[in-house]
């Protein structure tokens, strides 16, 4: 399959390339621009009868993070798959051995190859708020895993670990002395002074 691409006034085609799925050769591939097909094969029914499945574009689905994905099953067990990963796994390459994949353009959607590149969550947390992902997220109160309140923050921020050490503030606001280091360090909290 080829796909007509404009470009500057100019069309020119880009040809699909499919490449198949590691731990499911012969039975699925992936393409450059994000689509996921099943392949022709034989499946076994009752007795001793079986029928041909043939190739066909395998429909995908929305997670609740708005990635696509897809299931899979070989040998009757299922596993969900992320396309943007298979996509990255197939055509990126990754010498650093990267963890995740980042959407260049933002788009959790586009899964065309060239709009991914591995990453760390260091460097996808960081273009996530450079390109103004992050703006939206929960913060302080407001977010789901927040241990202290921003009067709490202010408090450890203000006193030194001179004058009271991080263990015995974890004690008075009852958290882990985790929380307090994350808080000094700016790990957490940054954005109360």
């Amino acid at each position: 399959m080829s796909r007509t691409i404009r470009s500057m006034g100019f069309y020119y085609m880009k040809q699909e390339v499919w490449r198949d799925i590691p731990g499911y050769e012969q039975y699925y591939q992936v393409s450059n621009y994000g689509n996921v097909r099943s392949l022709d094969r034989k499946v076994k029914q009752k007795g001793r009868h079986f029928r041909i499945e043939r190739r066909r574009i395998i429909a995908l689905c929305l997670d609740n993070r708005g990635y696509h994905r897809i299931r899979v099953s070989k040998y009757n067990v299922q596993e969900t798959l992320k396309v943007h990963r298979l996509v990255a796994s197939a055509f990126c390459l990754n010498p650093e051995s990267k963890p995740e994949v980042n959407h260049k353009d933002g788009l959790k959607t586009n899964n065309y190859y060239k709009n991914l590149e591995w990453v760390t969550m260091a460097e996808n947390m960081r273009h996530s708020s450079e390109i103004g992902l992050r703006d939206n997220m929960p913060r302080g109160n407001d977010h789901h895993n927040s241990k202290l309140n921003e009067f709490q923050v202010r408090v450890v921020k203000r006193t030194s670990v001179k004058d009271i050490n991080n263990g015995m503030l974890a004690k008075c606001f009852g958290v882990h002395i985790s929380a307090i280091e994350r808080v000094r360090s700016g790990k957490t909290w940054s954005h109360v002074k």
